[in-house]
């Protein structure tokens, strides 16, 4: 028998509730652009949906959902809230998708650098949806 120390047993813990925090984002994510688009896990924590034929005016409103079902699902599920960073590209027939992600990853770390993460009530959130 092992017995864990108060630290690990934390980690674990933590680790845990991240996955799960992980699988809640991507059913939410799955539920809202399952007939518009896919969503993939883009590795670690990060999530993307990608929307083929959107334009920037399409990314935003994406973004502007997505900060209404997290305030929707923050209020009405136990446990921590999600409150991702969140950031969208939009490219010209033919560009790269490596190049559309990393511009949105950009978003989205200035997202998370400015503190817009906070999904608890009202959101004005102004980033985007990889």
């Amino acid at each position: 028998m092992v017995q864990l120390t108060p630290r690990l047993r934390a980690l674990i813990l933590e680790d845990v509730a991240s996955d799960a925090a992980l699988m809640s984002a991507a059913e939410l994510l799955c539920g809202m652009f399952r007939k518009e688009g896919a969503v993939a896990r883009n590795g670690g924590d990060e999530l993307a949906v990608l929307l083929a034929g959107a334009d920037a005016a399409a990314a935003q409103h994406a973004v502007e959902r997505l900060a209404r079902r997290l305030d929707d699902h923050n209020r009405t599920t136990d446990g921590p809230p999600l409150q991702p960073a969140t950031g969208a590209a939009t490219g010209e027939k033919g560009c790269r998708l490596a190049e559309l992600l990393a511009q949105a990853d950009a978003v989205m770390y200035s997202d998370k650098r400015d503190g817009r993460t906070d999904r608890g009530g009202d959101s004005g959130s102004e980033g985007g949806g990889t």
